[in-house]
């Protein structure tokens, strides 16, 4: 507990804390410069990563192709068995139907998807290019790690485990279920997309435009971090925006 309550430690991710961050250190360094390294950074390795492989396969996990993708959706059961850790609750928990004809589009251009989430929920997909790793008891965080790298992009709302494409320098497609604006302007790659959960302003009684929601930033974040949730309700987004974000994704290459 003691450690929840003064967390004090700095991300790898560029946003203005860890900018000043260097700063501290008498670093002379501009923020476009700080980008740029960002960007320019280098993947993790894997130590070992043929004997990591080897071992994988000997325990009957799945097969890792190239030709993949990393799916995950954060779960609300998390947040109530964590109590402690204090996780914005008025987020938008989305489930797997939410994204099944996503999922469908992928799986029709030969990908194989794994899916890193920890739900319960079958969307009835194709099982030859479908793993769900927690129906198949593929819970070892070294074999994340592995599909992780072999991937090509990750699909994701957020959550720790979203996080990984980062220490591989994959791109992600993120469908906003917070309204953070740090983490949804905080990138892997130029190649990362995202899509904003729908805004309504119960005080307009109608739903914002993107350009609404920027302009009114200091209503919608009166404290600057949380959002007003007492006048602005989050609502998901359709399972055709869901599709449009990864079509774009698929077919602009």
């Amino acid at each position: 507990q003691k450690y929840i309550n003064s967390q004090n430690f700095y991300s790898g991710e560029i946003d203005k804390q860890n900018f000043e961050y260097l700063q501290e250190f008498k670093i002379e360094i501009s923020q476009e410069k700080f980008q740029e390294i960002y960007l320019n950074r280098e993947s993790f390795n894997i130590l070992d990563e043929k004997k990591e492989i080897e071992y994988f396969k000997k325990q009957n996990y799945p097969e890792l192709y190239n030709k993949s993708i990393c799916f995950h959706i954060r779960e609300e059961k998390y947040n109530k068995a964590n109590p402690n850790l204090k996780k914005n609750n008025f987020v938008i928990f989305y489930k797997k139907e939410d994204f099944k004809d996503a999922l469908e589009e992928i799986i029709n251009e030969k990908y194989i998807i794994y899916d890193l989430s920890k739900l319960d929920e079958e969307p009835k997909l194709d099982t030859k290019y479908y793993i769900d790793l927690k129906k198949g008891n593929f819970d070892q965080e070294e074999y994340k790690y592995l599909i992780s790298k072999k991937s090509e992009f990750f699909i994701s709302t957020g959550g720790g485990i979203s996080e990984l494409p980062r220490l591989f320098k994959k791109p992600i497609l993120r469908i906003d279920h917070e309204y953070n604006i740090f983490n949804n302007f905080s990138f892997s790659t130029l190649k990362d997309n995202i899509i904003f959960c729908n805004v309504y302003d119960t005080e307009l009684k109608r739903f914002l435009s993107i350009k609404e929601q920027f302009n009114n930033l200091d209503k919608m974040f009166p404290n600057f971090k949380h959002l007003n949730y007492d006048r602005f309700k989050l609502v998901k987004n359709s399972k055709d925006e869901i599709k449009n974000l990864i079509s774009n994704r698929l077919f602009d290459e």
